[in-house]
């Protein structure tokens, strides 16, 4: 899931602070980035899901009101 935008930061690091970038870090940055982008896609369908559920609760909604106003006809 990690596109060319991490890469180039990795990229970056590299060249201006080798001391402190190795190894270890870019797979710990890799990882974090990982994770960051399944969260996003888990909170994508968290919306989807919760508009779901707002979209059906006004279908009933809607069907309960035409059916008042059927009886009181």
């Amino acid at each position: 899931m990690s596109g060319k935008k991490l890469d180039d930061v990795i990229d970056f690091f590299t060249k201006i602070c080798k001391c402190m970038y190795d190894e270890k870090t870019e797979a710990r940055i890799r990882r974090e980035n990982e994770e960051t982008w399944k969260g996003f896609v888990a909170l994508e369908k968290c919306k989807r899901s919760l508009k779901e559920i707002d979209d059906l609760k006004l279908k009933v909604e809607k069907k309960d009101e035409k059916v008042r106003d059927d009886s009181k006809k």
